[in-house]
């Protein structure tokens, strides 16, 4: 029989739920208190899918659903993983690695793992060995030695090198997942290539998340003209 903490473990939105993260005002919450049914329902995409792009809207919360599901499969792997957050800047991906610190360090401490090295690319946990990294999409990037089973491509239509980039990852990630999520750039940029082309090859899952999706930015109410 499963005890109740097996059961949160299991379950990324059970254990999603119990992270603390900062809501738009600055103050830190639980997501449980404040996740929409459209950030419930990417993460049960992020379950089912191992190519998924996420189009976006700002400050829709999509990076921190992300990062908390990373994070939750970091946590809880049993065999030896790494994942890395992918920024187009260092100092970007690093603030990415940042959520996954707050996560870690406001943990409920039946939930909490010791880690093993902590710096500011870098976390890995003592019990299973996992990695969770903060890397950038340059060509001239060190962070290229790591075999990756997990790949968050956070704002991928900015990245100056997309393609190239993209291309080498999927070469080298093999059966892992790759995350990609990105508000729009302009016209024909990386993103509105590739899933232009899934429309032909469906390799790619694809979620659109305007604001119109969440309830806060929409209305009922008839406009009288």
């Amino acid at each position: 029989m499963s005890s109740p903490l097996d059961e949160i473990l299991v379950d990324p939105v059970e254990f999603i739920g119990r992270l603390t993260i900062k809501n738009k005002n600055g103050k830190l919450c639980k997501f449980g208190d404040v996740i929409t049914d459209e950030q419930i329902a990417l993460i049960r995409a992020l379950e089912q899918h191992k190519r998924i792009i996420v189009i976006k809207s700002r400050q829709m919360g999509i990076s921190t659903v992300v990062r908390a599901f990373c994070f939750w499969q970091a946590l809880t792997a049993r065999e030896v993983i790494s994942t890395a957050v992918v920024s187009n800047k260092e100092r970007s991906a690093f603030n990415l690695l940042d959520i996954d610190k707050r996560f870690y360090s406001l943990l409920p401490k039946p939930l909490k793992r010791t880690l093993s090295v902590d710096t500011v690319s870098r976390m890995q946990f003592a019990s299973n060995g996992t990695n969770i990294l903060a890397m950038t999409a340059k060509a001239d990037s060190q962070d290229r030695g790591y075999t990756l089973n997990m790949a968050h491509l956070s704002e991928y239509a900015f990245y100056s090198n997309a393609e190239s980039y993209l291309s080498s990852l999927i070469a080298s990630i093999n059966e892992g997942s790759i995350i990609i999520e990105s508000t729009p750039n302009y016209y024909d940029d990386a993103l509105h290539r590739i899933v232009r082309a899934n429309e032909y090859n469906q390799s790619w899952h694809v979620i659109f998340m305007p604001w119109c999706t969440f309830p806060e930015y929409s209305s009922d109410k008839l406009v009288e003209p």
